[in-house]
């Protein structure tokens, strides 16, 4: 394989990579927000069960 050949294979391989890996990111940065959302308010539940069973 000559250096043209490399060379014309980088932008047909290389920018959709670059932007499957952006979108990764994106996905992961949006997906631990709604994930540390779900925790927060599951521990409020949580802690709301409990004091339900505490009250007489």
């Amino acid at each position: 394989m000559d250096i043209d050949t490399f060379i014309q294979l980088i932008p047909n391989f290389g920018f959709p990579i670059v932007i499957t890996f952006m979108l990764l990111k994106y996905l992961m940065d949006s997906i631990k927000e709604k994930f540390d959302i779900l925790d927060r308010t599951l521990k409020e539940l949580i802690d709301l069960i409990k004091d339900l069973k505490t009250d007489p």
